[in-house]
């Protein structure tokens, strides 16, 4: 069972809760794949509304999160309830607008080059 929350809100709007580590590890954390299979049951939507509160984790869940909501047909509106550190902080980034509300934190590591979606 995956330790986030995906639910309807609204006709063609799925509210995602990212609230744990990304990526697996002893006491539970969200994986790109349960992520996947979670956002595929969402069905045909046209609106993400992401909510972010984790402290990082697995760089490579993470990437592979980014890039299934930056290549999504829906519009992503993110809101950071809590933190967005790491690579949740990468995650966020594939919001449609800049996210709102609460607090990033980016680190040193190894140069990464992303693309932003259009708006």
């Amino acid at each position: 069972m995956p330790n986030f929350r995906i639910r309807a809100a609204g006709k063609k709007t799925a509210e995602i809760y990212l609230y744990d580590v990304i990526g697996q590890d002893w006491w539970g954390g969200i994986t790109a794949k349960d992520f996947a299979e979670a956002l595929k049951s969402a069905g045909d939507i046209d609106t993400i509304k992401l909510r972010v509160n984790s402290p990082g984790g697995d760089v490579f869940d993470g990437f592979a999160i980014y890039n299934q909501l930056a290549r999504h047909s829906a519009r992503v509106e993110v809101d950071v309830d809590g933190e967005a550190a790491s690579i949740a902080s990468i995650i966020i980034m594939a919001a449609d607008e800049d996210p709102g509300g609460g607090q990033r934190h980016d680190h040193d590591s190894r140069p990464v080059v992303l693309r932003r979606r259009e708006c």
